[in-house]
């Protein structure tokens, strides 16, 4: 086992109340599995000591790392999930920081993936982390679910082949795939089972034929009609609608023309995907309860102090 220098035994004291004499004897050398067990015991009385063995030895596949995808792997880190598969191309600006985990001024210009290895690590030394370089492609998405126990998708909303590619394979390797969308002051989390209706049975999209996005680009009436599904698969209920402008999340221009905008992105709805979809994945994995799966999703929403399952049958 490797042996890391930490303090022990100064739970409900800081570093700087012990006398200076009494601080040596504080420290000693623990195993990265001591380390753990210390790390992350006050999760026992929630989960046992045996699901917390079972988080230890578990891998998720994370696609995304930025938004929503970077506190999912925080937050699972936090849990003690010991292994996770990260990809994303992306580096981060500073738009990123009002949401996004790894968003800092001295992490602008750095690669995503690589920034949330290193925190991550911080939080569990013991943790193994493989990046997939280049972030995910229909090239690189068998490798990048090799190993992995389930997967959390959080793709850009423009990644449409991508999108599709990783849930057919997902699917096809008998994983579920989770996935969380921030929406105003709310969030909704949809699970895909791959027993269950699959991600473009879902969505409405036509998988009897590889996706051409140029030419659906090139079609503005067939555009719109990809487009308002997936927002209707992402918010059935459209509760944001309630208190934000309806074209908040409209890409199209006033003269109707389509436009890979930005959409705004509040740190609250992050961390409420956070909460529903690391959870969700730890239910899952554990086999504490049953899933709601999709067509059903769950939304949450605390401008409208709404917790809802959307259910379409």
């Amino acid at each position: 086992m490797t042996s890391i220098g930490v303090l022990i035994g100064t739970e409900g004291r800081t570093y700087e109340e012990y006398p200076k004499e009494c601080v040596g004897s504080l420290e000693r050398e623990m195993t990265s599995d001591e380390l753990y067990w210390e790390s992350f015991k006050r999760n026992i009385g929630i989960l046992t000591k045996e699901e917390q063995q079972r988080l230890k030895d578990c891998c998720i596949g994370i696609a995304g790392t930025g938004g929503v995808g970077g506190i999912y792997m925080v937050t699972l880190a936090r849990m003690g999930v010991g292994r996770f598969v990260i990809s994303d191309p992306d580096a981060f600006d500073y738009s990123n920081i009002n949401r996004q985990c790894g968003a800092a001024v001295n992490t602008v210009g750095r690669n995503k993936a690589s920034v949330m290895h290193e925190i991550v690590r911080n939080i569990n030394p013991s943790a193994e982390i493989r990046i997939v370089e280049g972030g995910l492609k229909e090239e690189n998405i068998e490798d990048f679910l090799q190993g992995c126990d389930l997967v959390l998708d959080s793709l850009d909303v423009y990644s449409f082949v991508e999108l599709v590619k990783l849930h057919q394979t997902a699917r096809r390797k008998r994983l579920f795939v989770l996935k969380g969308i921030p929406l105003g002051f709310g969030a909704t989390l949809l699970v895909f089972s791959p027993t269950g209706m699959s991600f473009c049975e879902y969505f409405g999209i036509d998988d009897s034929q590889e996706i051409n996005v140029a030419e659906i680009l090139g079609d503005i009436k067939r555009t719109r009609l990809f487009y308002d599904a997936f927002l209707n698969g992402y918010s059935p209920s459209k509760i944001y609608q309630r208190y934000l402008d309806a074209d908040v999340f409209n890409p199209f221009s006033e003269t109707g023309d389509f436009t890979f905008r930005t959409f705004a992105s509040f740190c609250p709805s992050v961390h409420l995907c956070s909460d529903l979809v690391t959870t969700e994945a730890v239910f899952i994995y554990l086999g504490k309860r049953p899933p709601v799966v999709v067509p059903k999703c769950i939304q949450l929403d605390l401008h409208e102090r709404v917790l809802q399952i959307n259910d379409p049958g």
